[in-house]
């Protein structure tokens, strides 16, 4: 397929359809309206994305926004056609968004875009088209541009595995998730000194976000039966929601107090980890 190349709609789902199979972390949707007998076609399509860990983002219109441009006869129709679909989609556990726009886009790990006039939800027996690129440039300035990566639900999971410390600050979420196992697996500082023969000085310091030694975080990742893992970008989004259930068992801790804020960029608040710390097991410590 080369780089960059116009569809029609049947063109689109066949080259979509190829393409899912070789999704590694998101898929992100967006499709100003939404219908049924759409989303009948896609069951078999994107139910099976939940259980390979990839996060699937939707952006749809918000409510209110097409209602208010209907008949009184026809509101009700379009009110239960879109429950109706968000039910659907929420059983492929799909993140839900909502906004005013009319763009539509289909953005495959930041690496596959389509754009057109396709509403890839609720099409049907009408001529669209949709361009197809994997230009990298080209995806971020339109990532940019319509704010296509951006998703609620994802930020409020990032928020709650890291607390809210900041995505500029890598050290500070090692403390985050370093702190929350030990206080899952009922430890103190002294008892983990113990277990990894890490001082308990340095167990506190590498909780506040200081930068130490990586042996020695290798070694308390060890006594509380962690793994750092470093795996490519576009599969982030995925490890993460595969370990994520585990680490919601523990209450959101907020890092502990720092002696100077890490400086934020302008988007900071949007922009999401990529550090990954996985459980190995269900550790079970005996003291």
């Amino acid at each position: 397929m080369r780089t960059a190349e116009l569809l029609n709609s049947a063109e689109f789902w066949s080259a979509f359809k190829a393409d899912l199979p070789g999704i590694r972390s998101r898929l992100i949707i967006h499709s100003p309206f939404l219908h049924p007998r759409r989303l009948a076609d896609g069951s078999r399509l994107f139910s099976s994305l939940k259980d390979r860990g990839v996060a699937s983002c939707l952006t749809t219109q918000s409510v209110g926004t097409m209602e208010e441009a209907l008949p009184d006869d026809l509101k009700s129709d379009y009110a239960q056609n879109r429950t109706t679909s968000l039910d659907i989609l929420r059983s492929w556990r799909f993140h839900l968004n909502a906004r005013k726009f009319h763009h539509k886009f289909v953005l495959i790990d930041k690496r596959v875009m389509y754009f057109g006039s396709m509403n890839v939800f609720s099409h049907f027996n009408t001529s669209e088209c949709m361009r197809r690129t994997e230009d990298p440039d080209e995806i971020e300035e339109a990532c940019e541009k319509f704010d296509l990566d951006y998703c609620e639900e994802c930020m409020k999971q990032n928020n709650e595995l890291w607390g809210n410390s900041s995505v500029n600050a890598p050290m500070t979420q090692f403390g985050v998730l370093l702190r929350k196992q030990r206080v899952r697996l009922n430890l103190s500082q002294v008892d983990l000194e113990r277990l990894s023969g890490v001082p308990h000085q340095t167990i506190g310091a590498m909780e506040r976000g200081k930068n130490c030694h990586m042996d020695a975080f290798l070694s308390v990742f060890k006594a509380l039966d962690l793994k750092l893992a470093v795996v490519p970008e576009d599969t982030a989004a995925a490890v993460l929601n595969i370990t994520r259930s585990y680490w919601d068992e523990v209450p959101t801790l907020n890092p502990l107090p720092q002696k100077r804020t890490p400086s934020r960029s302008k988007k900071s608040g949007r922009e999401t980890s990529s550090i990954i710390i996985a459980p190995i097991s269900n550790p079970t410590i005996v003291k």
